[in-house]
């Protein structure tokens, strides 16, 4: 199928030439080519091996490219123009159609061009488009060459028609020799001086061919001093230019996904480690929970002991003035030591297990402690990394700036969570010192309960004797009293002593609580770093993509 264009030149006449039919037949060698290649493979897993294949079959074309549904070059011979959309007239027609296309085409260069697309079909669908170009060289200086040779020789002409014509046939001889040599000397000068022309014309070609497929390597061989060889240098010039500015970017880019990506684990390993410390403060926080019920519990306890215990000094004060009931009065001291015996068992239960609880919170902190100490160590590394990244930045120079600002917002935050780490330290110092306080008091409950509890068995005893010899009922009552009076007093010392615990508890669970946003504000910081330098290293990655199109070595 043949689409028109503008009528500037003889589109059909150019449609029918050689180059034509070359061009479709190696566009659709290629396609058929590209299907066996793609069958379950996408075009970035064999990139490498198209762009080989394309080179290699360029030869004296223009271009080829495979082209996505979006007009968009995936692989193109001229690295410089990989990447850009085509969707002008022609390439529209090419992707739009399922059937091969020849056309003309003027390209945004303002060159002429024969370019011959073909469908690449997978799974009996139209997947890409495969271009074939042919440029129309202009080829004036030949030309031109012969209009400067015409001239000497109609010259010649008129000078020896003159001869004839003045009747100096004599001279006329002479100057059709005069004119034979000057005609060969100049044609043999002007072919040499053509061929050294064109020679350093197809050089000069050749190197920016080179450079559109993106081989750097490459360099005009200079021939002479004069114009022609300035060119030779110029382009040079641009070869090694590109190839620097290549070079850089290359060792940037490497430089960025490298930093990038170590930003990446180091990040992950903050947020993984801060979530370990927040899993366990919050365990921190349920376990102060539940020891603040059984506080609670103990609390009610000696609230009943102290009632028991003021009851049994009643009950003493009574006997000792109403002798004549000693016998039941003793029966009922006996019941009452009875019940407070087993309230105390209950209580040394309690406080034994309070004890084991603050001793467990204490060992928690320890804990919290180290697993603190290693987020400043964290810290501590990501400044470091960020410090890293900032100098390569620098070296980067123009190309690092925006990677610097990445690198500096990485280092505050490292500040950030330092600071964060080291309140966090200050916190668990005065927990830990509180803890030990409320365990050095649990302590101190423990052996006054136990105390108080060897006591209550001594009361019993004494009750059993009471109950035995009726006649000593006075001296055990007062000494009841005594050891009732003193029962008091410890629990009331053990009723301030829960209740100043129990304070101690809901102090822990504030600061835990405190502890556990400052680690969600520290897991948010490091997420968002961690994304950052993710989208860092998608740029790099891209970047390091669009270099390998080159060829620098």
């Amino acid at each position: 199928m043949v689409l028109l264009k503008e009528a500037k030149v003889n589109e059909k006449s150019l449609l029918q030439r050689p180059e034509a039919s070359a061009c479709r037949e190696l566009a659709a060698s290629l396609a058929r080519e590209m299907e066996s290649l793609l069958q379950g493979k996408a075009v970035e897993d064999i990139e490498v091996d198209i762009r080989h294949i394309f080179d290699n079959r360029l030869k004296d074309f223009e271009y080829i490219l495979l082209v996505d549904p979006k007009g968009k070059a995936l692989i193109h011979t001229n690295r410089l123009r990989e990447g850009m959309i085509f969707l002008d007239p022609v390439g529209k027609a090419g992707v739009d159609s399922l059937q091969p296309l020849e056309q003309v085409y003027f390209r945004n260069t303002g060159e002429v061009l024969l370019d011959a697309s073909h469908p690449v079909m997978l799974q009996s669908k139209k997947a890409y488009t495969l271009r074939v170009g042919w440029a129309f060289e202009q080829r004036g200086i030949f030309q031109k060459f012969l209009t400067m040779l015409a001239l000497p020789t109609i010259a010649g002409i008129v000078m020896m028609s003159t001869l004839v014509i003045g009747g100096l046939q004599d001279l006329l001889l002479i100057g059709a020799y005069t004119w034979g040599i000057f005609l060969i000397t100049a044609l043999f000068t002007g072919f040499s001086f053509y061929n050294y022309i064109q020679k350093s014309l197809e050089k000069t070609k050749a190197a920016t061919k080179a450079i559109n497929q993106g081989d750097l390597t490459k360099k005009v061989d200079k021939n002479s001093n004069d114009e022609l060889g300035q060119i030779a240098l110029e382009m040079n010039k641009i070869s090694i230019g590109l190839k620097s500015i290549i070079e850089t970017v290359d060792h940037s880019a490497h430089i960025a996904d490298e930093t990038s990506t170590q930003l990446v684990l180091s990040s992950r390993q903050v947020a993984y480690s801060t979530e370990k410390i927040s899993t366990s403060v919050d365990g921190l926080v349920s376990q102060t929970d539940h020891q603040q019920l059984q506080l609670k519990s103990a609390n009610q306890l000696t609230i009943d002991m102290n009632q028991t215990a003021r009851d049994m000094t009643v009950s003493a004060e009574e006997a000792i003035l109403v002798g004549k009931e000693v016998a039941d009065a003793s029966q009922a001291g006996l019941q009452r030591v009875d019940e407070a015996k087993i309230q105390m068992e209950e209580i040394t239960q309690s406080v034994a297990q309070t004890l084991a609880v603050m001793e467990n919170l204490e060992k928690e902190a320890i804990q919290i402690t180290r697993i603190t100490e290693v987020i400043n160590n964290i810290s501590a590394q990501t400044q470091m990394l960020a410090l890293n990244a900032a100098i390569e930045a620098a070296r980067a120079g123009e190309h690092g700036k925006g990677f610097a600002v990445v690198a500096e917002e990485v280092r505050k935050l490292a500040e950030e969570s330092a600071r964060s780490s080291h309140s966090i330290m200050t916190i668990l110092k005065n927990i830990n010192d509180q803890v030990e306080l409320s365990a050095h008091s649990m302590h101190v409950n423990h052996q006054a309960v136990e105390t108080g509890r060897m006591k209550m068995n001594q009361v019993n005893q004494i009750m059993h004797a009471l109950d035995e010899a009726s006649t000593k009922t006075r001296g055990v009552l007062e000494s009841n009293q005594e050891k009732a009076m003193q029962l008091q007093e410890k629990a009331h010392q053990v009723t301030n002593n829960i209740n100043s615990a129990n304070e101690m508890a809901l102090e822990i669970a504030g600061d835990a609580a405190k502890i556990a946003s400052v680690l969600q504000e520290q897991m948010a910081a490091s997420e968002e770093v961690a994304a950052s330098a993710e989208r860092t290293s998608d740029v790099s990655s891209e970047l390091l993509q669009l270099i390998r199109r080159f060829k620098i070595k």
